[in-house]
């Protein structure tokens, strides 16, 4: 769950100093990763955490095509959907701003996830890599008088296909629509991290049978792209003292460790959800320690690229 659990999206353009000549990096060499984050627009910034429920939309609505009964292909499956703003809007829970600012924020997120390019080093042989998280899109014209709303489109990434269309790991899950409520809720800082903590929830606790997972407070400060590890810290017990996720739950661990300690991660009671029959190949039970280790440790699994999860 690459899309869900690395730090392809900032918490705001503010937070992180991406926009310089070299752009972000977050490098982890236990893992082989180099991962630097540029703009091809510096004006237009980079792709922030809430653009990202752009792609559950999309991805969701690809979903529906991929799950009728058939062989199905990176090739086959089509990258450009089309939607009704409306339907956009209210699928990921965005509030209509009077003023016409809801389609020109619409926009704006669409042009950041089109602005943002990738540059991935993997593995020891550091293989390259380059992508960005949207290929294209385009702004229906003006309404007429008693027609139809205009549709828009969008244009998703060659890697986001082959994800969906990968049968050899679970790496598109089911996100509950419940975590975009999170969005502007106890305050501008904490909610967006509290976004972020969602999607790692997702992408690394995900929904199947288990135990709880950990991420070191050190390595989640990184992900985050916070300039300030106290800063950091504050925010996340904030979120983690809330512990509002709709499906998991969240505490701060071993704190007195050197570190920071962990963030200890589960699901709640009865969230548990089954694994469609082809996507039940899971990783042998590892305890919440060995999947930290692991997760800081493993090179890229399978083919570069990232995935997503659909509604």
């Amino acid at each position: 769950m690459l899309l869900l659990r690395e730090p392809f999206f900032a918490l705001s353009n503010k937070d992180r100093v991406r926009l310089s000549e070299k752009g972000f990096q977050f490098a982890e060499e236990k893992r082989g990763w180099n991962m630097t984050i540029t703009t091809n627009d510096p004006d237009i910034g980079v792709a922030q955490v809430g653009d990202g429920d752009i792609l559950v939309f999309a991805v969701s609505k690809i979903m529906e095509e991929f799950n009728v009964p058939g062989e199905h292909t990176a090739d086959t499956l089509a990258s450009t959907i089309e939607f009704y703003p409306k339907e956009l809007l209210s699928a990921i829970r965005r509030p209509n701003v009077k003023g016409g600012k809801t389609l020109t924020n619409l926009e704006a997120g669409l042009q950041r996830l089109m602005n943002t390019k990738i540059s991935l080093k993997t593995g020891s042989v550091l293989t390259d890599c380059e992508f960005t998280l949207l290929t294209a899109y385009h702004r229906g014209g003006r309404r007429k008088a008693g027609g139809e709303p205009p549709r828009w489109s969008l244009t998703v990434p060659r890697w986001l296909l082959e994800e969906i269309a990968s049968r050899d790991e679970a790496r598109v899950v089911w996100f509950n629509p419940k975590n975009f409520d999170l969005a502007g809720t106890g305050g501008v800082k904490s909610s967006q991290l509290e976004q972020l903590v969602a999607c790692w929830a997702v992408g690394e606790r995900q929904y199947g049978p288990g135990m709880a997972v950990m991420i070191r407070v050190l390595r989640a400060h990184k992900l985050s792209g916070m300039r300030g590890m106290s800063k950091f810290v504050k925010a996340l017990e904030k979120v983690a003292t809330l512990d509002r996720l709709p499906d998991h739950t969240l505490k701060l661990i071993n704190r007195t460790r050197a570190d920071g300690g962990d963030l200890r991660i589960d699901l709640r009671r009865g969230k548990v959800r089954k694994l469609p029959a082809w996507r039940t190949n899971r990783p042998t039970r590892r305890s919440p320690e060995e999947h930290r280790d692991a997760i800081e440790g493993d090179g890229l699994p399978g083919d570069v690229g990232g995935s997503a999860s659909w509604t």
